[in-house]
Parts: structure tokens; sequence; C-alpha cells
């Protein structure tokens, strides 16, 4: 533990994670207040001499952040000000924008302009620069997007609807809104973090939506109302896609080896090169006939709004009782897998997920040992 001179105390710890690597954090207290900061850095605890230096390599980056904190905290406590030596000063939305420019994934980007959508709202047009930014104007940033209502998407003028934001996008929201501060201070245009202590929102897991395998011959069996897009969703439930990785999929990105069909691609959401093989059924989907190597795999696609409804109205004339997206193709795919008893760690390569974690949401869904433990109870009516 660190104490500076002026009663900030910053400890550096770890809290054991269910995949078995240790989280890092700094616990922080100021004036009396004690909060959390998660750094996003991880021990994983392995024995070979790569994963040991890796586990070095992460623990003298905490301990950098770690002394950056107590500086600023340091800093914020006396009031001091910026030198003469700092960059010279930048308005907040020109600064998200430089930030939204250094994020090419398309649906991280989006999330971002979104966020900065909701700056321009709060602060009702007003220009402001990034100095001038103070905690009380976070909190209330964060009041702000607490009343907030949520945006119709389909709608080009944004419409506010009669609903308030989810928890989850507020979360993401106000994620996003404090990275700002933290790229502002390594970016040397702040000499102190006006969002630090202020606490985010809990980030709420929305219950994932999926077909079961019995659900999706049923689906199968119904006529389509737009045969492109249903081909789609189908293909996405039998590899794990994304819409927009589908949509820009190219017939380059489609090789033969060793007898398998397999897409090399990026995706277009963390921009990591994949390397997946196919069924022979998501194969046959794509067709025989190879088109140039620049043309689209899947053409006579609509937007994604209408992409929505004509999923919508075919899962609905299955008689399937659930509200269905094409992402949750996505969902279906990752448990269909898992009901297959196929390894949860190679569930994550195929879906591309970096953290073991995320996959794990979708084995909770399941969660087919506690279903075999309950059914194992004798009956006694």
């Amino acid at each position: 533990m660190d104490k500076d001179s002026i009663g900030v105390f910053v400890t550096l710890r770890s809290r054991k994670r269910k995949s078995g690597n240790q989280s890092l954090y700094l616990d922080i207290t100021q004036n009396g207040v004690r909060h959390t900061e998660y750094l996003k850095l991880y021990i994983t605890g392995g024995k070979s001499r790569k994963e040991a230096a890796k586990d070095k390599e992460t623990m003298r980056m905490a301990e950098i952040i770690k002394s950056q904190r107590i500086l600023e905290l340091q800093n914020e406590r006396l009031g001091f000000k910026r030198t003469d030596n700092s960059k010279s000063r930048i308005l907040l939305t020109d600064y998200i924008d430089k930030l939204i420019k250094e994020r090419p994934g398309k649906t991280t980007s989006q999330h971002w302009r979104n966020m900065k959508r909701r700056v321009i709202d709060y602060s009702a047009g007003k220009s402001l620069f990034l100095d001038e930014i103070t905690k009380d104007w976070v909190k209330g940033f964060k009041s702000y997007l607490n009343n907030s209502k949520a945006f119709d998407i389909d709608s080009h003028k944004r419409c506010p609807l009669n609903r308030s934001l989810a928890e989850g996008t507020k979360a993401l929201l106000f994620n996003k809104f404090t990275t700002i501060f933290r790229c502002a201070l390594k970016d040397g245009y702040l000499d102190h973090n006006p969002a630090l202590g202020i606490k985010g929102f809990e980030e709420a897991y929305a219950p994932r939506e999926f077909l079961t395998i019995d659900e999706l011959k049923k689906l199968t069996k119904c006529k389509p109302p737009h045969r492109e897009v249903c081909d789609a969703f189908i293909f996405s439930c039998l590899t794990g896609l994304r819409w927009s990785d589908i949509v820009n999929l190219k017939w380059d990105n489609v090789q033969e080896m060793n007898g398998y069909t397999r897409l090399v691609f990026k995706q277009q959401k963390t921009r990591a090169l994949e390397y997946l093989d196919l069924t022979p059924q998501a194969a046959a989907m794509i067709g025989h006939q190879r088109g140039k190597d620049k043309v689209s795999v899947f053409t006579n696609l609509t937007t994604v709004q209408h992409t929505r409804s004509y999923v919508m109205a075919w899962i609905k004339s299955a008689g399937i009782q659930k509200h269905i997206t094409f992402h949750c193709a996505r969902h279906t795919f990752a448990t269909m897998l898992l009901t297959l008893d196929v390894n949860i760690h190679t569930v994550q390569k195929l879906l591309g997920h970096k953290s073991l974690a995320t996959t794990e949401i979708y084995a909770k869904l399941l969660d087919k040992n506690k279903q075999e433990a309950v059914g194992k109870i004798p009956n006694i009516l």
C-alpha cells in the first residue's frame, strides 16, 4: 500500500476470476472515501517461461498505473494547474473525434459516436474544452444518462422512445465517456482525471435468446420472407459470424484447404484476423460456383432494420415464441456447440472471443451439470 503526504491511499490488489486468472485492480482511498478501479489487466499464473514473462510485464504495467494514479490524486488535492509545457487545449468533441479515428471497428466506432451525441445533448450544444470538464460535470453527465430516453434506431431523426436507456447501454456509454480522460492523461492534454472516483453503472447482462436445434430445424421448413437474408441467418447459426462480417464477406476470404472450406477474414468488430473452417452444410450454403475475389459472397442483403423485420417475421411464421434478432444466430451457434459437448475453449476460438469469460455466459445459459444434478432428485410426491 502507498500513502502520499496528503492522505491518499492507493493499493494494488488482485481478485480471482472464474477462469482462474487474477484480475488486477487499485484500491483507492481519498478523503475517507474508498473505491476500486479495475485495470483490465490479468495475471494468468502460467508455469511456462513465456507466461511468466507476460505476467511480469503485466505487473510492471500495473505498478506504473498505480504511480500515475497517486500523482493524479496529489495534483487534484493540491490544485496544481497545467504547466506551459503541456499540450495546447483541445475541445472535448474534437478529442472524441480523435479517439474515434483511432478505433477502426465499425461497432466500436458507433458506440463512441453515440456517446458523443449524448455529450453534445447534455452540454446543450455548448463547446467545452477538455480541461474545463470538472468532477461535478462528470457526475451531471452520469445523472443525465440515468434519466435519458432510448432512441428509435429505425428513425433517421433518432426520435426518443418512451422508455429509459437499458442498464447495459448506460454502462457502455459512461465507460466510453470516462475512457476519454484516461486517454487524455496519457496524451498529455490533462494533468488529472475528473472522472476518478466516480463509480460507473453496474453492467447488467441481458438474457441471450437463442434457438434450440429442434427450433432451428422447424424454422428451416418454413418459407422465408426474404431468401438471401434468411440464408445468411442460417449461415450465421452454422458459423457464428456476425451480420457485419457476413455483409463484408468476399470470395477472396473463402479458401479450400485439406478438403475443408475455410474462411480467412478480419472481424469487423475487433479487427482480429480469424480462421474458420466450415461444415459441409455451411459450405454448401455459399454454393459451389465461386465468384470473383472482391465480389460479396452474400448478395441482395438489405439494411439492418429490414433484416430484423424479415427474421422476426420468419420466426413468428414458424410458431416460435421468442424475440429473435439476426445476432441471436450467433448465440444459437455458441449454445448449439456447447449442447453437443464441444470444449468451451474451442467455442471461444470459433467465436473469436478474447476473453473466456464472455464465452462462459453461454455455458451459464445451458448449465447441463445443474440440470443433471436436479434430475437426480427422487420422486417424493
